[in-house]
């Protein structure tokens, strides 16, 4: 599933078109979001922006290490939670 090419305005950033999902993980974190953060949706679905879904990964490199063991370890969840670096994408 590809994310969906919603794009909204900003007005406080001019008129550059931005990612719906990005707009909402700043509303979650009240700050803007560094340009190398990338945000996370824990069920998968690309199109569930609610703040609940999702997570502010630091790097690529970090959300590719995510989306690794998910796909890896996928239903076995009891080994995820031995791992304190996914505590977020538990909750």
């Amino acid at each position: 599933m590809r994310y969906k090419r919603t794009r909204v305005h900003s007005p406080e950033r001019g008129q550059n078109p931005r990612y719906a999902h990005r707009l909402a993980a700043e509303q979650k974190l009240g700050r803007s979001l560094d340009p190398r953060e990338v945000v996370h949706h824990k069920n998968g679905d690309k199109l569930d922006n609610s703040p609940e879904n999702l997570v502010i990964m630091p790097s690529q490199s970090e959300h590719a290490r995510l989306e690794h063991w998910q796909r890896r370890y996928a239903g076995l969840e009891p080994l995820l939670g031995d791992l304190p670096e996914f505590e977020e994408v538990r909750k």
